[in-house]
């Protein structure tokens, strides 16, 4: 039925809207045809079946987009202005969109609770599309309430649901199964229903699904001490996220990547993400994250005795020049310049913990500034800079004097040794 049919009689400044919403959509015009949604309300009243169907349309449109979050909440502000019987045609149509939207969230209580209302209603109403969402949603619910992770009644409907042109309903159905039984204790039941969503026919039919499909297969998986599965798994959400240009994706993707890398004891593949998430970080101009991803990447990389160290040094050097002192916390600046250090940069060893000593003089500990400024000067010294290293010890013994710290005899002792003994 055409939209502007379906608000009924009475309404037709919003039914010319819906009209007009629907032809924009048709024409692949999705924002403007939601925004004139949206405007098909305004001429109508704040309560009723007529407002309710409008969100309702909204809620299928954002579906169709896979803006799920949106979509449920233009669920649940149709419920709440519906005067229509769950047992109505519309009222079916409301909740069958809201259990499919909570599912993949994987809550058992809420899906069925958003379900239960209309649990004898659920063939009998609307096309063929919405009768076999509502077939696939009841019998999940089922199926997971009696433990019957193979289900074969539900696979059944699934694929008829797929025939029908459900396709985002069938991911989403089938996603949620997995969610539900790996949220209920039943991991292996979880990651084949999660390797179907992001696989076969499911995902033929609805390839943004892979991605986060994939990623929830990877999680189970590591769950179940499947490290090698979880790794495939991760790589394709990975690929997923890279090729729709998600950055959120990537990032939470490439946190998992990497530790299923560090567990694999696969230097070479952790640092290559390790890299990656933090060219992300440089897009996003988050220099912070940067740094501590590319003091990571040195750390793996002087473990494994790589190549590349000498290329993460200068890029992490360059980055926390950039940052200034506050750029790390005095106690992690001593680590991060024994990496730079034990990859041949040491003076930017030495900058670095010049750095940190400047930051921790400004929070007020003196004792922690000289500390710093110490092994700065031990490390300009082992790099053949004698006049630096000599200019630093003498601020280390200054600073030692001046606020009485308890190791300035140890710095004046060490600084005669070096520079003033013969």
């Amino acid at each position: 039925m055409a939209w502007a049919d379906e608000v009924g009689e009475g309404f037709g400044e919003a039914a010319s809207a819906l009209g007009g919403a629907e032809q924009l959509w048709g024409r692949g015009r999705h924002d403007d045809a939601m925004e004139r949604l949206v405007a098909a309300m305004a001429g109508l009243p704040e309560r009723g079946d007529a407002r309710a169907l409008v969100w309702t349309l909204l809620a299928e449109c954002r579906l169709a987009l896979d803006q799920r979050d949106a979509a449920t909440v233009a669920c649940e502000r149709a419920l709440a202005v519906a005067d229509a019987a769950p047992s109505s045609a519309l009222g079916v149509r409301m909740r069958v969109n809201l259990a499919e939207c909570l599912m993949v969230d994987g809550d058992v209580g809420a899906a069925r609770g958003a379900l239960e209302p209309v649990w004898h209603e659920l063939d009998g109403y609307g096309d063929a599309v919405l009768r076999a969402r509502g077939r696939a949603l009841g019998l999940a619910m089922r199926a997971v309430e009696s433990r019957d992770g193979e289900a074969p009644e539900l696979r059944a409907a699934l694929e008829q649901l797929g025939r029908a042109g459900g396709h985002g309903s069938r991911w989403r159905i089938t996603l949620g199964m997995g969610r539900m039984l790996e949220l209920g204790g039943r991991p292996l039941d979880a990651a084949d229903w999660l390797a179907q969503a992001r696989s076969g026919d499911v995902a033929q039919g609805w390839p943004v699904g892979v991605g986060p499909a994939a990623y929830a297969e990877a999680r189970v998986n590591v769950e179940l001490q499947r490290l090698v599965d979880a790794d495939v798994a991760i790589e394709l959400a990975l690929g997923a996220a890279r090729a729709q240009g998600d950055r959120v994706a990537m990032k939470t993707c490439l946190e998992l990547a990497i530790d299923l890398g560090v567990a694999l004891g696969a230097p070479q593949i952790t640092l290559s993400r390790l890299h990656e998430a933090a060219d992300l970080a440089r897009e996003e101009d988050d220099g912070r994250a940067r740094a501590r991803l590319l003091a990571r990447a040195l750390k793996t990389a002087l473990i494994a005795g790589l190549p590349d160290a000498g290329a993460t040094a200068d890029g992490l050097a360059d980055v926390l020049a950039m940052l200034g002192p506050s750029a790390l916390q005095p106690d992690a600046a001593f680590e991060v310049a024994e990496g730079l250090w034990a990859a041949g940069r040491g003076r930017a060893a030495a900058d670095v913990l010049v750095r940190a000593s400047q930051l921790a003089f400004g929070l007020g500990q003196p004792n922690r500034a000289a500390e710093c400024l110490a092994e700065a000067a031990r490390m300009a010294q082992r790099s053949g800079e004698d006049e630096l290293a000599r200019a630093m010890w003498e601020e280390v013994v200054q600073l030692g004097t001046t606020y009485g710290l308890d190791d300035r005899d140890v710095w004046e002792s060490e600084w005669r040794h070096r520079f003033v003994e013969p």
